[in-house]
């Protein structure tokens, strides 16, 4: 599967990294293990998801739309994006705004800044 998921800090912080070639099939996968991380989390969940390696992936919004489901645990922190490409970032701010309801969402260009905006909502996290 071209996408990893992992606690980037214990319960608190997750991070996604997705690459090559994405599917329909690979999104409600890595969806499913996102909402066990949110679930086994300790509010605010925050969480980094870095398209940056991403080659390919559906286009079709109802398609994606439709294999998301919403994440409604109530522990849903900030979602920090990390992203370059123009009609992926489209299609992820869309996704983000009805997947992700109630959440906060920021789309950066590098890890670095997206680790900036978790120090910013999250001082208590301890990260390097």
């Amino acid at each position: 599967m071209p996408a990893e998921i992992t606690w980037y800090y214990p319960q608190r912080l997750v991070y996604e990294r997705f690459y090559g070639v994405i599917t329909l099939e690979e999104l409600d996968e890595i969806q499913n293990r996102f909402v066990d991380h949110l679930v086994n989390g300790i509010a605010p969940v925050h969480t980094i998801i870095d398209f940056r390696e991403v080659t390919d992936y559906p286009r079709n919004l109802m398609e994606i739309r439709r294999v998301l489901h919403t994440t409604d645990t109530g522990k849903l922190g900030w979602v920090i994006i990390i992203n370059q490409n123009g009609l992926l970032q489209f299609l992820v701010t869309v996704l983000t705004q009805t997947v992700l309801r109630g959440s906060h969402f920021l789309i950066v260009a590098d890890f670095e800044s997206a680790l900036a905006k978790i120090h910013k909502v999250a001082p208590d996290l301890v990260i390097h």
